[in-house]
């Protein structure tokens, strides 16, 4: 199948709400917005407005950023998750338990974790007791030098937030307030996918959330989303497995000397553990 360089710029700004025009209205459409999107990149810096409500303004009609909040924390129906931090559909939390478990086994985190299991413990009897927690809640810490946070307790709460045992509960003016999983998911996804399960959901996200990319584009950020290293031989039976499922499409493009390309042709979904 070969694409015209315009027909190619379409289906990737279609894919992303983006054309002909904005189809999204309100609340729901918000939710729509980012599924349809597969996810919206948080931002916490503000000059005009913040990026992820000037994504959303583009793709929703009547859009405000309480809209947002609504969908995510109250709802429940999406979670904020990842060093990049996207807000993500909460049906695919079972799924993204695989790569939150394999980011405690790297070596930057196992190592956090052997070296400091007394504050972990301290931050979890903490969030157990008291609830809802965020980092200024903690006083007289000891001081760290780290982009992630001036205080111990700031490194505790991302350790235990990336390795999937704390969830962002809400925001307070942007500032993340922690609670447990089991407390802030709802019960029906409060599990852990089979891992066969989960890497099948990631080698179809990739695409569905990128809408066009080359082979080694793919391989590159499905080993992003999983955790682990992907070679490629394996690459190519996945890539192969997913077109002859009809999940993708080797594409051209006229014009373009990135062939082949992948083009996604359906919704992911999580499946069944």
């Amino acid at each position: 199948m070969t694409l015209t360089q315009t027909t190619a710029r379409r289906f990737v700004l279609g894919r992303q709400g983006l054309w002909p025009g904005r189809r999204h209205v309100g609340l729901v459409g918000v939710a729509e917005a980012i599924r349809a999107g597969e996810a919206v990149q948080l931002d916490p810096l503000q000059v005009v407005a913040r990026s992820h409500d000037i994504t959303l303004q583009s793709r929703v009609r009547d859009y405000r950023p309480e809209l947002l909040h609504h969908a995510a924390y109250r709802d429940r129906g999406f979670f904020d998750y990842g060093d990049c931090l996207y807000l993500y559909p909460m049906t695919e939390l079972p799924c993204w338990r695989l790569p939150m478990r394999r980011r405690a086994q790297t070596p930057r985190w196992s190592s956090f974790a052997a070296a400091h299991p007394g504050l972990l413990d301290e931050v979890r009897a903490h969030i157990r007791d008291r609830g809802p927690t965020a980092n200024r809640y903690f006083t007289d810490r000891k001081r760290v030098d780290s982009y992630r946070g001036r205080k111990d307790t700031a490194l505790a709460l991302c350790y235990l937030w990336l390795t999937g045992e704390l969830m962002i509960h809400h925001r307070e003016r942007f500032e993340r307030v922690y609670d447990l999983r089991e407390r802030v998911a709802p019960q029906e996804y409060d599990y852990v996918a089979a891992e066969e399960t989960a890497e099948a959901f990631f080698a179809r996200k990739i695409v569905a959330f990128r809408g066009l990319l080359t082979e080694t584009e793919w391989k590159t950020g499905f080993a992003d989303y999983i955790g682990r290293r992907v070679q490629g031989e394996e690459a190519s039976r996945y890539l192969t497995r997913l077109t002859d499922e009809g999940v993708i499409a080797r594409v051209s493009i006229e014009g373009s000397k990135k062939n082949p390309v992948c083009a996604f042709l359906r919704p992911a979904d999580t499946g069944d553990a």
